[in-house]
């Protein structure tokens, strides 16, 4: 079933809170896997819970893609935590 609103309810959702948790979600994703050893467990952890949302995140790039990067802007590294 899909989800069904208008441009207004959303022009006055909460954007600012939304992008924080969602910040801060990925940044618990990342210490999580930098936490982790090498162990069955972890892999199990690794493929059942950080792979299917890396996934999600992936897709919604994908979906919402912003434009084609100029060449001659400056490549951000992974580490770039300036979310």
């Amino acid at each position: 079933m899909a989800n069904i609103t208008s441009i207004e309810t959303l022009k006055n959702a909460n954007w600012g809170r939304m992008r924080r948790e969602v910040d801060e979600r990925i940044i618990a994703l990342r210490d999580i896997v930098f936490g982790l050893q090498s162990s069955p467990i972890n892999d199990k952890i690794a493929n059942d819970l950080i792979i299917p949302a890396v996934t999600i995140l992936a897709d919604f790039i994908i979906m919402i893609e912003i434009g084609t990067p100029s060449p001659y802007e400056e490549k951000k590294t992974d580490d770039d935590d300036d979310l």
